[in-house]
Parts: structure tokens; sequence; C-alpha cells
């Protein structure tokens, strides 16, 4: 989950966001083991929500990989004392998503590059591939917000609500 979070900590928000419901759906499943574990994801998620006052659009604080490695280790936590691993990947499915994302991604690149000096042993043009994020060029400086975070909040509700 650590790896999953710092993946998708790439916009202004997106981790805080995204975590914060996933703590919510974590808290609500795990709420008839432990309210112990419910009330510590609760409070992940309300630190998660405040931090996204001073990082959403034109953030001024910056996450980075310790805030998100912290973030994904706890859900992991989380789910880890309960042993309910289901709901944690139901709830962290944004998290889940974009680490496959970047498997498929590398492991293209990989094949393309080896497909790449082949061709250009044989001088023929080369076809590169070219990494492409799901979640990098959709900026436009004269909102205040970033549409893509927006999608990635619609995503992880949707997650939410089916868990």
């Amino acid at each position: 989950m650590g790896n999953g979070v710092n993946l998708t900590d790439g916009l202004d928000g997106l981790a805080g966001g995204t975590a914060a419901l996933a703590f919510i759906g974590m808290s609500i499943a795990v709420l008839p083991i432990s309210s112990g574990l419910a009330i510590f994801g609760v409070s992940m998620a309300g630190s998660c929500i405040g931090f996204l006052f001073h990082n959403g659009y034109s953030a001024t604080l910056f996450m980075g990989d310790t805030g998100a490695l912290a973030l994904g280790g706890a859900l992991a936590a989380m789910a880890a004392c309960t042993g309910m691993f289901l709901p944690l990947f139901i709830s962290s499915g944004v998290f889940v998503l974009e680490v496959v994302s970047v498997i498929t991604q590398v492991k293209n690149s990989f094949i393309n590059c080896r497909a790449f000096h082949i061709v250009f042993e044989t001088q023929e043009l080369p076809l590169v591939y070219q990494m492409d994020s799901s979640k990098r060029y959709s900026y436009n400086p004269t909102l205040h917000w970033n549409p893509q975070v927006e999608e990635y909040f619609i995503n992880a509700y949707g997650a939410e609500h089916f868990d």
C-alpha cells in the first residue's frame, strides 16, 4: 500500500484526498472488530483532510515520500491488525490500480526498449514507447483546481461506496 500511495502522489492533494477516503472506508469496515482502530482510521482521515487545506491547488506543502509511505503503512497496519485485507483492497482501489498501471508501463517500456535496439541496428525507423502516467497532463492554469484530481476522488468515492 505504501508504494501505491507514493505513486499516486503526483498532483496537488491527490494522495491525501484518496488516502482520507481509504481511511474512512477501512474505519467503517473495522468498526465491528476494533473500535480503537476505527478511531485511528478516522483520525488519520481527519489529518489527511486537514493537510488538504495546504496541499490543494497551488500547493504550499508537499507530502513527499515519507508522508505517502506512512499513510500506506498505516492503511496496511489497519488491515493486518484485523486480518481484513479485502476491505483494504476495495477501499484502496485507486492505489492498487496505480501500482498495476506503473508495472505495465515499465514492462512495456522494457519490451519496446529491446525492440528499439533491434530496429535501430537494422536502420529502420524506431517506434518509441513513452511512459505516460495516468495523471499527468490535464493541468489548466486558469482553473483553481485540477480536473484529474476530481476524477481520482470520484473513483475513490465509488470504491468506498461499494465497500
